[in-house]
């Protein structure tokens, strides 16, 4: 295998967002996303349900005579844009609203009411909104009225075709034909401009039997569905801009050893039965995160090949990326094929003994037994057995920050392998002490963990880097994933 270490710009190998981009960020946050869907829904309704309903009425009226010639009709088309603008002006507002008996203000009435012409049908439609259907029905049906009777009353421009400041002629004589020409046609201009000039209704408004706008049954899912895709598209941007490790290809990349398994991040300690044991192996032995496990611990042993595997170190380039629950399961799977196991913990947070509830000197959770301390040398080391499994011994020295040379090490890595089958150690991040990087260098293998969204893929190569630069057995990386199995 080419040991080139890859380069840790995390913006290499970052190609297009793509669907699976989406379909990862779904796998692993789709609790979250069930909290947007329902914190968007929720207050979607509330939102809704508090805005009161809303009702519209309409009515219609023609601009002019049904059918006619071209001049007529053309006229009441630009009429029509006259009278729409009129049915908003004060006088027909006032007029309304001493009608309906409404003590609205004027811009008030104003704001309710939407006007529309059109200058090819000639059709001016008023539209009402209100609280209540029956008002807005009443507004729409009394501003077509006002503003009928005000084009009656000759405020229309049927008014000026009548009084065009003409004088009848006062001569009894003999009318010239030219003068009768002249007579017919001003005749007829009036009657034109008076037909163009007519309105009338020839839709009623009638009070509306639902309210307007989006129902609550529809903006709600909708709510809810934005707010699913709102809160993915902000995970998967988070996700990318990120610096944490993403799946198992940059992985591989990044660290450029074999990816040897995945395993669930999702069922760690702090979503175990507090009653019952904190490792999915033990607590769930069929369902996939386990059988991730057992499948993983075959592949390690395949890794080793030939060589006797008898101590493993699981190390880590973050604290918190879950390395004493990896080494635990690891150390259950063993178990369950007759091995004595001892779980040692090195690491800075203590998480194996967390995990089983083990502060210092004293379980507080009832999964372990205390057993007899062993010194070694310089060493001082607690034991516990755990309950369910009496194969697996938990071992956690007193002095974890002691600087240990290569010498001590073999020589406590040797005691501690004449009283078990096997033991596995977990140790503080590679970076931060230099036990870590002995303990790689006496264990007969290493295996380096990540997870997804944590482990800085900034810190992996280097960390690979320094294993190999002491010539550690590194058998390969494992994956911490939330979703994975």
């Amino acid at each position: 295998m080419n040991h080139a270490v890859a380069s840790p710009d995390p913006g290499s190998g970052r190609g297009a967002l793509g669907r699976a981009d989406f379909l990862d960020a779904a796998k692993r946050w789709w609790w979250l996303l069930l909290v947007a869907a329902v914190l968007a829904g929720g207050m979607a309704y509330v939102v809704t349900s508090g805005v009161p309903p809303r009702y519209e009425a309409e009515t219609r009226l023609l601009v002019g005579p049904v059918s006619g010639d071209k001049d007529t009709l053309t006229a009441a088309g630009q009429l029509s844009q006259t009278y729409a603008a009129l049915v908003t002006s004060e006088l027909v507002l006032a007029a309304t609203k001493k009608e309906t008996g409404l003590t609205l203000s004027l811009s008030r009435l104003r704001s309710k009411i939407d006007v529309n012409a059109n200058d090819v049908t000639r059709i001016l439609t008023i539209r009402v909104s209100d609280g209540d259907p029956d008002v807005a029905a009443t507004l729409a049906n009394t501003l077509a009225n006002e503003l009928a009777v005000f084009v009656k009353k000759g405020l229309g421009p049927s008014a000026g075709g009548a009084s065009t400041g003409t004088t009848p002629s006062t001569d009894t004589g003999p009318t010239t034909t030219g003068g009768q020409n002249g007579g017919t046609q001003s005749t007829n201009a009036q009657a034109s401009a008076a037909l163009a000039s007519q309105v009338q209704v020839i839709d009623k408004a009638i009070p509306a039997s639902k309210p307007v706008g989006a129902a609550t049954y529809l903006i709600v899912p909708g709510a809810a569905i934005a707010g699913v895709i709102g809160a993915l598209a902000l995970l998967v941007a988070l996700d990318l801009l990120g610096s944490g490790v993403r799946d198992r290809e940059e992985l591989s990349r990044l660290a450029d050893v074999d990816v040897l398994g995945c395993v669930d991040s999702r069922r760690g300690f702090w979503r175990g039965n507090r009653d019952g044991s904190p490792l999915i192996v033990v607590r769930e032995p069929e369902q996939s995160a386990a059988v991730a496990y057992r499948l993983l611990a075959t592949t390690i042993e395949s890794a080793q090949g030939d060589e006797p595997l008898r101590s493993l170190l699981i190390a880590n380039t973050e604290r918190g990326d879950g390395a004493g629950e990896l080494a635990a399961n690891l150390a259950a799977v063993a178990a369950s094929g007759d091995a004595r196991v001892t779980l040692v913990d090195f690491s800075d947070e203590h998480e194996i003994g967390r995990l089983f509830g083990v502060n210092g000197a004293l379980s507080k959770r009832g999964l372990t037994t205390r057993a007899r301390p062993i010194r070694h040398g310089k060493d001082m080391i607690d034991r516990f057995r755990l309950v369910e499994n009496r194969d697996i011994l938990l071992a956690l020295p007193r002095d974890r920050g002691r600087q240990l040379d290569r010498e001590e090490a073999e020589a406590l890595l040797a005691f501690l392998l004449e009283q078990t089958d096997r033991v596995i150690l977990t140790a503080p991040p590679v970076d931060r002490s230099p036990n870590t990087l002995v303990w790689a260098q006496v264990a007969d293998a290493t295996v380096l963990v990540a997870q997804t969204g944590r482990t800085n893929r900034n810190k992996i190569g280097p960390a690979v880097e320094t294993l190999r630069m002491i010539q550690a057995n590194l058998l390969g990386a494992v994956l911490r994933d939330q979703g994975s199995a």
